[in-house]
């Protein structure tokens, strides 16, 4: 574009200007039944409405024009009076949208030698910011720093057309999803695509929640989300060798509700899309490709044909209760529940007839109920909490009689014999002792010691007993040199 060829620019109110040319010019629209007949905008009605907006269509309205000159001695000065254009609209500026200006801000600093800190681009940033997005700045300024892409941030640009194309713009996330996205990822990778696919994730769906992040950036899921990031590093390639423009490489598709079984499958049905539309790409998840039959197995329970087609006698009754109940689930001896009460029984038997029998708890008799009872969902099959186990006799499992016990008491009385030891063999004859730590440890003497009178007792609060033959156990006392110090 030939800027040379500029005459003005719009800082604010440019809508409101495209608005009232296409008011002006009743053009066709199928808006509000208020100002529009016939399928057109009328200007008759616009005024029944709202005078003051049809005068500004009839008249006009006054404009007011910086020079040139105040631009280039106060260029912040534009990006200021944008800002606060969009504060008096009811329209919240968007996340993104400050997202970049704060990498821009960082990055005109940085290019201008100034020292960059997060205190001095707030302040430049947050100049006409309000309401809840002002909590969201500093996580939104350690995302940018991590994941924006460095000096040209190409991740920022290409995640926010994509939000921008498939998300209303007053929708925000807040500080919890922002501080979430922003922390480190321990390791090598930080998973930056993934990072941004999360971003765009919680943009379009709502069901992304700040324990989701954290456990897809822990540790966990690591080799998990390290798959998913190569994939769509690889994809990435793919689509720039197929030339795709780089506007669409943001692409959403409409994949149903197809549950897919791993990653490759949803990369190669994504390759599968682009070439019906065209484009000359080849899906290196081939061999991952998964029907829909089997991309949903594990969330949806195999049907029976049986079920589909039964076969019934001249007087409408099931042949062979036992085999469709068979193919439904229930089989003799599975335990059955009431919806509409509670009553739970076990199904004992199924007569050919299509009368089953169930044995109810506190009943001596059988109950019957008929199969289309069961069928039509009145009764549903469940799991009984297990029967309690009981020891009616606790002498043989007393704690005194553990050999657990037995080695803890036996410790317990070698520490005490230890301790006895200490206070018998701790005379002054200690003073004359001194210990050397290098170059080897040793135990060396000071003076004259008399036969006898120097005792060491190994004293240890790790003691472990160990089984020998000759170990000897006689009215619970054990000898101190059966314990391993």
């Amino acid at each position: 574009m030939d800027t040379s060829q500029l005459k003005v620019l719009s800082l604010s109110g440019s809508h409101t200007n495209f608005v009232c040319c296409i008011l002006d010019q009743e053009a066709a629209r199928n808006t509000s039944e208020m100002v529009t007949s016939n399928g057109q905008l009328s200007q008759e009605m616009l005024k029944r409405v709202d005078p003051n907006f049809h005068q500004a269509v009839e008249e006009g309205y006054e404009w007011k024009v910086l020079a040139k000159a105040v631009t280039l001695q106060i260029p912040e000065l534009l990006g200021i009076v944008q800002r606060m254009g969009n504060a008096n609209l009811n329209r919240a500026e968007h996340e993104l949208q400050l997202l970049r200006r704060l990498h821009s801000i960082h990055v005109n600093q940085q290019s201008m030698g100034l020292p960059v800190d997060y205190q001095r681009v707030r302040k430049l940033a947050g100049q006409g910011v309000s309401g809840p997005i002002v909590k969201s700045m500093p996580h939104l300024y350690s995302f940018m720093l991590k994941a924006g892409g460095g000096v040209t941030p190409w991740l920022l640009i290409e995640t926010e057309n994509f939000v921008r194309t498939n998300t209303p713009s007053t929708k925000i996330l807040g500080p919890e999803i922002w501080a979430a996205l922003s922390v480190d990822v321990k390791g090598p990778s930080q998973f930056i695509r993934f990072q941004h696919a999360m971003v765009k994730m919680a943009y379009v769906k709502d069901r992304l929640q700040v324990s989701d992040i954290k456990k897809a950036l822990g540790k966990d899921l690591h080799d998990d989300v390290m798959k998913a990031e190569f994939i769509m590093n690889k994809w990435r390639n793919l689509v720039m060798d197929a030339g795709l423009d780089k506007n669409k490489r943001g692409l959403s598709f409409a994949l149903s509700e197809k549950q897919y079984q791993s990653p490759e499958g949803l990369a190669h049905d994504l390759c599968a899309c682009l070439q019906g539309m065209g484009h000359e790409i080849e899906s290196p998840w081939r061999h991952a490709e998964e029907t829909i039959d089997t991309a949903s197995k594990s969330t949806e329970k195999a049907f029976d044909p049986a079920l589909l087609l039964r076969e019934v006698t001249e007087d409408g009754k099931i042949k062979n209760p036992a085999a469709v109940l068979s193919s439904a689930g229930f089989e003799i001896g599975c335990h059955l529940k009431r919806k509409a009460d509670g009553q739970e029984g076990k199904l004992e038997s199924i007569d050919p007839n299509g009368t089953c029998k169930i044995r109810v708890p506190g009943e001596t008799r059988l109950a019957k109920l008929q199969v289309s009872a069961i069928l039509n969902g009145e009764w549903s099959k469940f799991t009984p909490s297990a029967e309690p186990i009981v020891l009616d006799n606790l002498a043989p499992h007393s704690a005194l009689k553990h050999e657990t016990w037995k080695k803890h008491l036996a410790q317990s009385k070698a520490f005490i014999a230890l301790d006895v030891l200490a206070k018998k063999h701790d005379p002054p004859v200690y003073k004359m002792l001194e210990l050397q730590l290098r170059p080897n440890k040793a135990v060396l003497v000071k003076g004259k010691i008399q036969k006898r009178k120097l005792v060491l007792v190994p004293m240890t609060t790790s003691l472990k007993p160990k089984k020998h033959d000759h170990c000897l156990v006689h009215k619970n006392k054990m000898h101190v040199s059966h314990m391993c110090l």
